[in-house]
């Protein structure tokens, strides 16, 4: 993955403006939507080193040694942000493998697979979560879940572009044919102080339900920039998940952790159900995404 060389594509900016104190406004082309992005001197600095001949190895050495009394381990994470925002947006390309398009396609029997969602997918996703929700109720045989802090118009294309750009959210499909045939989103930790990811949406077909929560689960750690300690499920008093929903979670693991009184309103409780990673997980995580970081 290091041996990637990152190019910085300046003509995929509308514009670029130089501001106080060693700051840049810039501004994509290809995603006009996310508004203007403010960068530091050191971000900037780190998009003029992406000339499609330096590795990222070398990028990341040359600010550890310019920033020696800084730890390598925050270097890295620093050029990790800046360069996958920058993919994202579309402002960096690369040479050779990408190393932040990290899509782990695992094939399953009768032309069904599993693969990790993407930029591409997009139009994809939001025609699938729209198709559920229009159905008075779901096909019979597949498991709906939808957490109760979900607003209206929140999975739109363009949330949804925001949401993969920003690494709020991870979606996680079961395939056949090209078509989405289910999906398991989660929350990322977004507070240098949170460690827990949140279900967000569950749309599966009983029968892959087990395989793709697993299949969810198993990757969660290794797309999250920190490290994550344990997956969280919401639920309402007055919304209670499914009786089929309910009994996988409780096998899988989760347990009640809390109940929440007037959360959502008077006399709209919250339910929390938790489900921890081991330490010994969670510490192979960490190694594994030393190779993308």
């Amino acid at each position: 993955m290091r041996e990637a060389r990152p190019i910085f594509k300046r003509e995929s900016l509308l514009y670029e403006r130089e501001e106080k104190e060693g700051y840049f406004t810039v501004l994509s082309k290809v995603h006009p939507e996310t508004r203007e992005l403010i960068i530091n001197h050191t971000a900037r600095e780190i998009l003029e080193f992406c000339d499609g001949k330096k590795m990222l190895e070398e990028i990341e050495t040359h600010f550890a040694n310019k920033y020696n009394n800084v730890p390598e381990e925050r270097i890295k994470f620093d050029i990790f942000k800046t360069l996958s925002s920058f993919t994202r947006l579309g402002i960096v390309e690369w040479e050779g493998e990408n190393s932040f398009l990290y899509k782990k396609e695992e094939p399953l029997s009768d032309g069904y697979s599993f693969s990790i969602g993407q930029e591409g997918d997009l139009r994809n996703i939001e025609i699938f979560i729209k198709s559920i929700e229009d159905q008075s109720k779901p096909q019979e045989g597949t498991v709906f879940y939808k957490n109760p802090l979900i607003m209206i118009g929140e999975y739109s294309q363009l949330v949804l572009r925001q949401k993969l750009f920003a690494f709020s959210e991870e979606f996680f499909l079961l395939i056949k044919e090209s078509r989405i045939n289910g999906l398991f989103s989660f929350s990322l930790p977004s507070h240098p102080k949170e460690f827990n990811t949140i279900l967000r949406l569950a749309i599966c077909p009983e029968e892959f339900l087990d395989d793709l929560f697993k299949y969810s689960r198993d990757y969660l750690p290794y797309l999250a920039v920190r490290d994550i300690s344990k997956s969280e499920l919401y639920e309402s008093n007055l919304e209670p998940i499914n009786e089929s929903l309910k009994k996988f979670v409780l096998r899988v693991g989760f347990v009640k952790e809390a109940e929440l009184k007037d959360e959502l309103g008077f006399g709209k409780n919250l339910v929390i159900y938790s489900l921890g990673y081991s330490q010994d997980f969670i510490d192979k995580a960490k190694g594994q995404r030393s190779k993308f970081v």
